[in-house]
């Protein structure tokens, strides 16, 4: 039996959750489900399990599986475009952790939202802003709630015991480790883009 739990939205856990999928999908209003997996989900039959149910309630969907085991820029770039390509509305992600279809799809979010919203960046750090717990964010101005996000994201740090400088940080190193930030699925997730010169000045901040 599935379990409900009710937090910003409606999650399913235990067995049978799966079930709920084509329910939510049709209250919602989804007729086209992008499905994100990888060849050993499909190969092993556990993306049928979700396709199967799809079928069976007669919703479309694509299947994206050119998804590596630590996924690359080049992953969230090319689901991005398979997703507008199918046409689809909604994204189903088969996988658990960052460096899976579940991260992959993530990392997609933001490019595809920032196509159709072009105010996607501002709101962004509002979002940041309030997921931190910073008062009032509806009522300020983009300068003032980008601020709070900012400076919301560095107290935590602090609170938290984050250093500032990094003594094992090498001007040597830099290349290596900026092109594999850039490289990062989770990178377009990001509420400002970045280049790889941006990274590696980033890494300069932190070298004592």
């Amino acid at each position: 039996m599935s379990n409900r739990i009710i937090l910003n939205n409606v999650s399913y856990h235990g067995k049978g959750a799966i079930k709920e999928i084509p329910a939510i999908a049709k209250t919602k209003g989804f007729a086209h489900v992008f499905v994100c997996s990888d060849p050993d989900l499909i190969q092993f039959g556990v993306t049928a399990k979700v396709t199967d149910l799809l079928d069976e309630a007669g919703i479309a969907y694509t299947i994206y599986s050119g998804i590596k085991p630590n996924p690359t820029i080049e992953n969230v770039r090319d689901g991005v475009e398979a997703f507008k390509a199918c046409g689809a509305d909604s994204i189903i992600t088969i996988g658990a952790h960052y460096d899976t279809p579940h991260g992959v799809a993530c990392a997609m979010m933001l490019p595809l939202v920032m196509e159709y919203n072009q105010d996607c960046t501002g709101e962004k750090y509002r979002e940041i802003a309030r997921a931190m717990g910073v008062a009032g964010v509806d009522e300020m101005t983009q300068e003032e709630y980008r601020k709070a996000a900012v400076d919301a994201v560095k107290q935590l740090s602090a609170d938290v015991g984050i250093p500032e400088k990094n003594e094992k940080v090498r001007e040597e190193d830099l290349d290596v480790l900026a092109a594999d930030a850039y490289a990062d699925a989770c990178r377009p997730g990001n509420p400002r883009d970045t280049s790889v010169e941006d990274l590696k000045a980033l890494y300069r901040k932190i070298m004592p």
